[in-house]
């Protein structure tokens, strides 16, 4: 199943939602023309409020930033990423909304230890 969700950033733009969450909000949902009732200023503070309570640094719109630092780990090709984040060219995404994240730093630099130890063989090093 597949739902499209209307996001207005200055432009519509038409993101596929996982059935999970489709799933979960369609139990939320009474109305069908709305699925919620809230002004964005509204969302941005509750956010707010939410992460505070928890003790957490982050801004609603740090959300971008960890979403196209997710989509970089996964290795999701930088066109998709930028029509996802609504970025005409890569430099935007890449110099200000990717951000390297540890586990998968840690995870390539064992790739690549990984490759050059099988190709160095310890009979090898003499």
């Amino acid at each position: 199943m597949r739902c499209e969700c209307r996001i207005h950033l200055g432009f519509n733009q038409i993101l596929a939602m996982p059935h999970i969450l489709i799933t979960y909000l369609d139990s939320l949902s009474k109305d069908k023309d709305t699925l919620i009732s809230i002004k964005p200023n509204s969302i941005t503070y509750r956010f707010g409020s939410l992460v505070k309570s928890l003790g957490i640094r982050c801004r609603f719109h740090d959300l971008r930033h960890y979403n196209a630092s997710v989509m970089l780990a996964l290795g999701v090709p930088d066109k998709y990423a930028m029509k996802r984040l609504g970025h005409a060219t890569p430099n935007m995404l890449k110099t200000v909304y990717q951000h390297v994240m540890s586990t998968k730093q840690e995870e390539i630099t064992t790739t690549i230890n990984d490759f050059f130890n099988k190709k160095i063989k310890p009979d090898e090093e003499k």
